[in-house]
């Protein structure tokens, strides 16, 4: 997060407005386009269990169908 330069809200707001592409029932990628950015999608990597896991955030994403 630090060296994508995103924060504690920013990672936030992603999980709770963010657009949901499905790898797996457990395993998503959350992602969204901030207009304030430059460096757009942002996306964070996802895994879901007990708790929701955030294994990475990447910048400029593209979504591939």
């Amino acid at each position: 997060m630090v060296e994508r330069k995103i924060g504690e809200a920013e990672l936030m707001d992603l999980i709770e407005t963010g657009e949901i592409k499905y790898k797996s029932d457990t395993h998503f990628w959350l992602y969204r386009d901030f207009p304030e950015r430059t460096d757009n999608l942002v996306c964070a990597a996802v895994q879901k269990g007990d708790a929701l896991v955030v294994k990475t955030v990447m910048i400029n994403w593209r979504l591939e169908e």
